[in-house]
């Protein structure tokens, strides 16, 4: 509750996101779930340069949590660090063909959000991604409509 009432009076850049910098660090470290998937969720109205400096290797731990929607959503927090820093965190390709590798569909899906802007960006520089794409459309479509 507190992050939605901070997320909705606190603007970006405020001191006072540089104040909740160690509650956020703390919360994404805690063993609720909950805790974490809310921490995760609001993340983006927080984000500046030197909580990203924490969060990377924190939210990369949280890409390896047995749920997978706090996997799902780590990796789409560290896409939003990517598009709002780019500099900090350069290889959302990789993350990208590993968030797609998961067994999970909401990761996967996570994993399309991230590489179809690099994809519309320049195709023929991702066109290995390709066959990984149609390996998961033909997944999705043997679940629709089964055999």
């Amino acid at each position: 509750m507190a992050y939605l009432l901070a997320a909705l009076l606190v603007r970006p850049g405020d001191e006072l996101c540089l104040l909740m910098n160690n509650t956020i660090t703390k919360d994404l470290q805690s063993e609720n779930t909950f805790v974490i998937m809310t921490t995760l969720t609001l993340l983006r109205y927080f984000l500046s340069d030197s909580l990203v400096v924490n969060l990377i290797p924190l939210l990369r731990k949280l890409l390896s949590h047995p749920t997978s929607i706090l996997r799902r959503k780590a990796y789409l927090a560290l896409y939003n660090i990517n598009r709002n820093f780019p500099t900090q965190f350069p290889d959302l390709k990789t993350l990208a063909v590993d968030a797609l590798s998961d067994q999970e569909s909401p990761v996967k899906f996570a994993g399309l959000t991230m590489i179809y802007p690099l994809v519309i960006q320049n195709p023929h520089q991702n066109k290995d991604i390709v066959k990984k794409l149609v390996d998961i459309l033909w997944q999705i479509l043997d679940h629709k409509f089964p055999k």
